[in-house]
């Protein structure tokens, strides 16, 4: 046996959960002979967080002030005779986020992988509560476990949780046309998140324990020639939760003096299996059509906590839903191309019809299904025209049908339609020039509208039909540009602009009421210079402009947002040991909502919410030195500062109205952040 075996440095990131946050520093990129021979890596060093913050550290486990060990591995050797690689992976040893994963594969025969991952979520919000127990399913106040606790005092708290991966899979090739894969993934998570229960007048806190596992299972079966290919698959899923109920000794009381919603049901446990079937076939060099067909069942058969006066244990629910799927893409001529979709979806809710409770108003205590239907269909094609000219044309057809309640609360209707038509030219202007103009009509109705009405026969009044219900004509227009005047100099530029007019009204009145106008802006522009081979720079601007308008009972109603963002960023070998890099970052995120009274309604005034203002700004500074062929060190600064007057998180006052939970637990978001990080390791490899 003649195996390589090396140490060879691979140039990542401070950590993968950095990267996640604020994107890739620098990376080696491979070439032939590192496919062919196996390069490995060493990576020791330590890193420092100048204070505690909620969000630069949320996802990757530097929230808190202090030093973290900084440790990756990447381990690879691969047997030339036989052509087995085998590859051990580490990063992030030293953080909360680390994973671990090992592969085996003999290349076009076999191979089989284990990986392990810590993923945690660190709340970003502050809280500060008198209640005790959370994480676990019994909650109470400290000093005060009484009904508002009434005297307690309250204490900050730590809002987190992990989830714990293991992954493992398997490949088989039986012939050089037949195969097969299984994936096992197994999720453990434990912690416990914000959460709340009640009403305006005693809306208490109640954080849910998080203690629960998913599985996934899929294994497949592939067939693979020159023309024909197919997968067939099984794909499972498995939800199963250790804790059922909460319990709490402080919430709001009923008449009869005992506690009302207590115990809370946490979610329970279900399941699901999908047999599928998926490929393509080419006709001949010029068409090809693919297809899939899948059925899925979807149980919830998890033991009630308490007895239903249907004398029902469980809920017994069932959805079934069954999937078809077919496309084609031809060239039938030189010049033109064409592509066509069809897609049908029916989820079939199976679940059985009981009564739980009995009902007034707009319910009679029965449970309600709902059934979904959805057909769609796309045809598509291009054709190239003289003088570097491209049309494509396209139309879409999507319908949806629902089931609806014989007593409603929210306006239905039983299906809707939606017809886009498509048309965009594309030209080559010069070899350096290309753009596009694109503009697409979309027109959404569908069938008429329910009234709503109680068990008692009311009509209700104002009753605005939901968005994604009401009719609707959108125009969007695209204008598209990349332009390379110069070799070392790219450019890339487009507008998007949607425009969305509804004709929501009252479903009893027939007067305009609910949505009535959305658009949507977007700019965006990317360029890249290569000033020498090495040294490049890039930069960036996106702008973002979304408003909404909408008519309520005695108020219209305006919300919008804006963002607007830009970057830059370079790498450069100032000698031939020296390597370096920044980016920088900035977000403007401005978020407006306005309700006017409307004059005669007889509508009491509102107090108006000011506008929110979130800002991000991101510096990252990397330094490489390399200290001879296989060694060197590398420093990375990192500097993180995230601002916002997010109205929802400030001017929380304990014992007010609305300025806490009615048990006195104020929850804030602290406001700046300012991080620094410093990260310096000692990288080794060979070959």
């Amino acid at each position: 046996m003649n195996a390589n075996t090396s140490l060879g440095f691979r140039l990542a990131p401070i950590a993968a959960a950095l990267l996640a946050a604020f994107g890739p520093v620098h990376a080696a990129e491979g070439d032939l002979k590192s496919k062919i021979t196996p390069d490995s890596s060493i990576e020791v060093g330590g890193g420092y967080v100048d204070s505690d913050n909620g969000n630069f550290g949320k996802y990757n486990g530097l929230n808190e002030k202090g030093g973290q060990l900084l440790l990756d591995g990447d381990i690879k050797t691969r047997d030339d005779l036989s052509g087995t690689w085998t590859r051990f992976r580490a990063r992030n040893l030293g953080l909360e986020s680390r994973d671990l994963r090992w592969d085996h594969n003999r290349q076009g025969n076999w191979g089989y992988y284990f990986e392990y991952n810590e993923i945690p979520r660190f709340e970003s919000l502050t809280v500060t509560t008198p209640v005790t127990g959370i994480g676990t399913s019994n909650l109470t106040c400290v000093g005060a476990p009484a009904v508002g606790c009434p005297g307690a005092v309250s204490v900050p708290v730590d809002i987190e949780s992990k989830r714990h991966r293991y992954s493992l899979g398997f490949d088989k090739m039986f012939t050089s046309k037949w195969g097969f894969n299984v994936d096992f993934r197994n999720e453990e998570k434990k912690g416990e998140r914000i959460f709340g229960m009640g009403g305006p007048s005693n809306f208490s806190f109640t954080p849910e324990p998080l203690d629960s596992t998913i599985r996934l299972l899929e294994a497949t079966t592939r067939f693979t020639d020159t023309k024909f290919q197919i997968v067939g698959g099984y794909y499972g899923t498995q939800y199963r939760n250790e804790l059922r109920t909460l319990t709490h000794t402080y919430g709001a009381a009923g008449n009869d003096g005992t506690l009302i919603l207590n115990p809370l049901v946490l979610p329970p446990d279900n399941q699901s299996h999908q047999l599928y079937v998926t490929g393509g076939y080419s006709f001949n060099p010029t068409t090809r059509g693919t297809f899939k067909a899948a059925y899925t069942q979807a149980t919830q058969n998890d033991a009630f906590v308490e007895p239903t006066i249907n004398g029902r244990t469980d809920l017994g629910g069932k959805i079934e839903t069954t999937l078809l799927q077919a496309g084609i893409s031809a060239r039938p001529m030189p010049k033109l191309s064409i592509t066509g979709n069809l897609r049908y979806e029916d989820r079939d809710d199976k679940t059985p019809i009981t009564q739980y409770f009995v009902g007034t108003g707009t319910t009679l205590g029965f449970n309600e299904p709902r059934s979904f239907k959805n057909g769609y269909g796309k045809l598509e094609g291009s054709y190239a025209l003289p003088q570097g000219f491209r049309v494509i044309g396209a139309l879409e057809y999507d319908k949806k049908e629902r089931n609806t309640y014989q007593f409603r609360s929210v306006s239905h209707r039983d299906d809707t339609e939606e017809i886009s038509y498509r048309a965009e030219l594309r030209r080559a202007m010069s070899e350096t020039v290309t753009g596009g103009l694109a503009y697409t009509y979309s027109d959404r109705d569908g069938s008429s509208y329910y009234q709503n009405i109680t068990t008692t026969g009311t009509i209700s009044t104002f009753t605005p039909t939901p968005l994604h219900y009401v009719d609707r004509q959108r125009d969007k227009v695209r204008l598209s540009l990349n332009w390379m005047p110069v070799t070392p100099l790219s450019v890339q530029f487009y507008i998007d602009n949607i425009y969305d007019d509804y004709k929501g009204t009252d479903t009893n009145t027939g007067l305009p009421l609910g949505p009535r106008k959305g658009e949507q802006q977007v700019y965006a522009i990317d360029a890249a210079y290569q000033f020498s081979r090495d040294w490049q720079a890039t930069a960036w601007y996106n702008f973002n402009e979304y408003r909404y308008e909408q008519l309520l009972p005695g108020y219209s109603d305006r919300s919008e947002s804006k963002a607007d963002s830009f970057g830059v960023g370079f790498r450069g070998k100032p000698t031939s040991r020296v390597e370096v890099g920044a980016d920088y970052s900035y977000s403007d995120i401005q978020d407006d909502w306005t309700q006017a009274l409307i004059p005669g309604s007889g509508f009491p005034a509102i107090q108006q919410l000011p506008v929110t203002t979130t800002r991000l700004t991101r510096l990252k500074l990397f330094g490489k030195y390399n200290l001879d062929r296989n060694s060197g060190l590398r420093l990375d600064y990192i500097y993180d500062r995230y601002s916002t007057d997010d109205q929802t998180w400030t001017g929380w006052v304990p014992g007010t109205p609305g300025g806490s939970y009615w048990d006195g637990t104020v929850i804030s978001e602290p406001s700046p952040q300012t991080v620094h990080f410093v990260g310096v390791r000692y990288f080794y490899s060979f070959r």
